[in-house]
């Protein structure tokens, strides 16, 4: 009898640019880097939001995520700093709490298209993320299931 399991995680890494999520107003959005899931095909991605704001968010604020793919491996659906992405492109909405410390959130078990695509962060905070950088970023791992 065969036996489903999960693969071994990818390498923990950064979606954005150390500076890219830094002093970013509310209603802001930004793209991160592409990341090219068409040749190694996983199936699925966890996320960590790590966030600081220079002054508490709003009650109610949040961190939405998108996903933008490029279906054809060459030209991205909408949704950039400029457009807005559809809505069932959402992914993820990170509640935030009222404080101005450094907050860790997480979002797991996200399906992911086998074809190149960036992720869309935007501010719903009501502030401003802080002006530093390394503190405000997104951190994904690719993992898929294996047949034992």
């Amino acid at each position: 009898m065969a036996l489903v399991k999960w693969s071994q995680y990818s390498e923990y890494t950064p979606a954005f640019s150390s500076s890219g999520l830094r002093n970013k107003d509310n209603n802001t959005r930004v793209e991160s880097n592409e990341i090219n899931n068409s040749t190694t095909r996983f199936r699925w991605m966890d996320v960590v939001c790590d966030v600081q704001f220079a002054a508490s968010p709003s009650d109610g604020g949040f961190i939405a995520l998108y996903l933008i793919p490029a279906i054809d491996n060459q030209n991205y659906v909408d949704g950039s700093s400029s457009v807005a992405p559809q809505t069932n492109l959402l992914i993820a909405t990170f509640k935030l709490r009222q404080t101005t410390t450094p907050q860790k959130l997480a979002a797991r078990n996200i399906m992911i298209p086998p074809c190149k695509f960036i992720l869309l962060w935007e501010n719903r905070s009501g502030q401003t993320t802080a002006d530093l950088n390394n503190v405000n970023q997104i951190y994904y791992r690719l993992y898929t299931e294996e047949i034992v």
